[in-house]
């Protein structure tokens, strides 16, 4: 009697990998939609060895066509309605996964390694297949070789589809596509899941703003007294601050937090005041999205980026490095990002020339984050807030504030509303003040050389400076000239 191969020789385990299976699976529990998205076309569900494995990419699918989000939370509850979850392993076996997680960078090659050990167990049930039909005398040799040149076929098949072009899809697969709705932190200001660059030269008020925006988001109300800016309902903020030390931090976040909430301290609200916080450091990178995550952070806000990493004055490569771990952050934390940088030092005879948006130093900022918003000085106790060249958007018309002070400590704010023009006009008033203190004594036409406007703005600024006293005046060298200067009671500030 004829035997078979697998009744004369011991089974042999198929080739398999699971550690890249739980990689690969990890890394869309961390990464969610964005990494399930580039696999979806071409990792099927029996690609996988284990049951378990199977079931649980099955699921993320599911969850994938609803337009939910892929989490580990999400999948638990879905599996756990499907009486699934105990085949799988439980939460525990999920939460494995999320620490066995790959970076997506190598989430291509993982796919494509259990692609090839998927089909090379195909190759070998094929084989076995047209093995034991030979073994079997009934069947003529032509009908088997017919039969496995198809099998074979198949083989092939599942092989080579997809292997080149499975990051590929029509335009109508790509729109097909259910998307989570759009939310915001702030409306008509900030979305959510995208960087806030707060920018401007040393002194704006750049972290006033930035920590204003923190306090609004954390308690609901609108930033600045701006309705427009009204948030739906109070967030969850972590507000990180490597700038200024700890007892003078608490001593002006006090004066302004008791400002807008009295005794009762919002709990929505989370600082790490000197910290030591690295996003240079791999190690803190994953402590800070493990604690964003189990505190359901929604807002992050960095102040500033050249505290927090070295990379954000290094060049336009570097930057881009800085920025790829802030939208790490994002999609692996599910937070939004305002961040807190400077502008590259004007030159001494004039002010840097190009657009607001592009004047953040280290370069390629501009590229990276989707809402750009410059703060300018523009008096004592006054800045402009200009959003310019959001990403996807009209740019929210800009505004002013003035802040007040009791017994030396900022405690609110005033906020007016400005069109572009007024804002291009109070920018202006900026600009001029800050010329002045470098150069000293300047006529109309030195300013206007010097790039600081039009003739017709630094008309209009320079009016306005005097009546506020900011600016004063004495007579030119020639007959009706005028060269303006900075009182010393300013100077000296």
């Amino acid at each position: 009697m004829a035997t078979t191969r697998t009744e004369r020789e011991p089974a042999v385990i198929p080739p398999h990998n699971l550690d890249v299976e739980r990689a690969i699976l990890g890394a869309i529990l961390l990464e969610g939609r964005a990494a399930l998205s580039r696999v979806r076309d071409t990792l099927k569900v029996t690609d996988f060895y284990t049951e378990a494995h199977r079931l649980i990419y099955q699921e993320m699918l599911a969850v994938f066509e609803r337009g939910e989000h892929v989490d580990v939370l999400i999948l638990t509850e879905a599996l756990r309605q499907r009486d699934t979850l105990a085949l799988v392993g439980g939460q525990a076996a999920l939460a494995l996964l999320v620490e066995q997680g790959s970076i997506t960078a190598y989430l291509n090659s993982y796919v494509s390694l259990v692609r090839g050990l998927a089909a090379r167990r195909a190759m070998i049930q094929t084989a076995h297949q047209i093995e034991a039909r030979a073994f079997t005398a009934t069947h003529e040799p032509a009908a088997i070789a017919d039969d496995a040149a198809r099998a074979l076929a198949d083989v092939a098949t599942r092989v080579y589809t997809g292997r080149d072009t499975g990051y590929i899809q029509s335009i109508a697969d790509f729109l097909a596509e259910p998307d989570l709705p759009v939310t915001t932190i702030f409306p008509d200001l900030l979305p959510t899941g995208v960087t806030m660059l707060l920018h401007g030269e040393p002194r704006s008020r750049k972290s006033l703003t930035a920590f204003e925006f923190a306090l609004a988001a954390a308690t609901g109300t609108a930033p600045f007294g701006l309705a427009r800016f009204a948030p739906n309902q109070p967030v969850r903020v972590l507000y990180i601050q490597e700038e200024d030390p700890r007892s003078l931090t608490r001593t002006r976040l006090q004066a302004l937090v008791r400002a807008r909430c009295g005794d009762t301290l919002p709990d929505t609200l989370h600082v790490a005041i000197q910290r030591g916080v690295d996003l240079d450091d791999p190690m803190w990178v994953a402590r800070l999205i493990d604690d964003l995550t189990r505190l359901e952070i929604k807002v992050l806000v960095l102040d500033a980026a050249r505290r927090l990493s070295t990379k954000s004055d290094a060049g336009p490569d570097k930057v881009r490095e800085l920025i790829a771990e802030l939208q790490a952050l994002i999609r692996r934390a599910g937070v939004t990002i305002i961040i807190v940088h400077h502008d590259v030092k004007p030159p001494v005879t004039g002010q840097d020339q190009r657009r607001r948006s592009q004047r953040a130093s280290g370069g390629d900022w501009f590229a990276g984050c989707e809402c750009p918003v410059h703060v300018e000085k523009i008096g004592e106790r006054t800045s402009l807030v200009f959003p310019t060249d959001y990403k996807f958007g009209d740019d929210p018309a800009p505004f002013e504030f003035s802040y007040t002070v009791e017994q030396g400590l900022i405690t609110g704010f005033t906020a007016v509303e400005r069109t572009k023009e007024d804002a291009e006009r109070a920018g202006v008033q900026g600009k001029i003040l800050d010329w002045l203190r470098v150069n000293g004594l300047a006529t109309k036409t030195a300013m206007k050389r010097a790039g600081l406007g039009q003739w017709e703005a630094i008309e209009t600024a320079l009016e306005r400076l005097l009546k506020l006293g900011l600016v004063d005046a004495a007579p030119g060298r020639q007959q009706g000239s005028f060269r303006y200067f900075i009182p010393s009671r300013e100077s000296s500030k």
